[in-house]
């Protein structure tokens, strides 16, 4: 028997959740098996059934989840890439220290953020003032 799944249309934005825990009647565990992705080039076209999409499939890692711990306690980090000069970033409680790209690839990760490729290129929404700013300026 063969599964498969596919998407009917892809998102700019995608998580994909590795399943890191596992419970059974009587027992809770979490899964530490070390699970290789793709920190570019992940290409979907094979798992969306829209023809449009299948030209733009190809996504980026841009940010990962990280938990430490077990079931009962542990701590979360993230790894954040930054958009500007491309390094990666560990988000740590109060502190962020410039990581190597070998330390994103990790079995503590459990949430995984891409992005199409090229989205972040797009022109942003235009931001617009605070209501309050706006209010002031027609009183003027």
């Amino acid at each position: 028997v063969t599964k498969k799944m596919d998407i009917w249309k892809l998102p700019d934005v995608m998580c994909i959740q590795l399943k890191r825990f596992e419970y059974t009647r009587n027992w809770r565990n979490k899964i530490g098996t070390h699970v290789e992705f793709p920190l570019e080039g992940l290409n979907m076209a094979p798992h969306t059934l829209s023809p449009e999409d299948k030209k733009n499939s190809v996504y980026d890692l841009y940010a990962v989840s990280c938990h430490g711990g077990g079931l009962g306690g542990g701590h979360y980090w993230a790894y954040v890439r930054n958009l500007t000069d491309k390094k990666w970033y560990r988000m740590d409680d109060s502190s962020t220290s410039a990581m190597p790209e070998s330390n994103v690839v990790t079995s503590e990760a459990y949430l995984l953020f891409y992005a199409r490729r090229g989205f972040g290129d797009k022109p942003s929404a235009k931001v617009t003032k605070p209501e309050g700013e706006l209010d002031k300026e027609k009183t003027s």
